[in-house]
C-alpha cells in the first residue's frame, strides 16, 4: 500500500508524465515502481532531516511552543525539499 509520497508520486506521473504512467501502469508495474519510488524518498526524507537539523541545532529550551515550532519549520523544509524531487 502506498504511503504520502507514494500517492504524490503516483498522482505527478498521471498529471505530468502520462505516457510514463500509462506505460506502466499497462505493464501492471504503475503500483511497484511508485513504492519503489516513495522508499527513496523515504531515505532522502531521512537524510534531508539529519542534514537540516544539523545545520539548525535544537533552540536550548524545554518550550513546548518553540519546539514544536522548530519541528515544524524542519518538517516544512524536508516537505519542499521532497516534492521539488518528485518532479524530477
Amino acid at each position: 500500500m502506498l504511503g504520502k509520497y507514494g500517492i504524490i508520486y503516483k498522482d505527478y506521473l498521471k498529471e505530468y508524465k502520462k505516457a510514463m504512467y500509462d506505460n506502466l501502469k499497462s505493464k501492471g508495474k504503475l503500483e511497484e515502481h511508485c513504492y519503489q519510488r516513495e522508499f527513496e524518498l523515504k531515505e532522502l526524507r531521512e537524510r534531508l532531516e539529519e542534514q537540516i537539523k544539523l545545520d539548525n541545532p535544537l533552540p536550548k529550551t524545554n518550550e513546548f511552543i518553540i519546539m514544536a515550532k522548530y519541528n515544524q519549520i524542519i518538517e516544512e523544509q524536508v516537505n519542499e525539499l521532497l516534492l521539488k524531487e518528485i518532479e524530477f
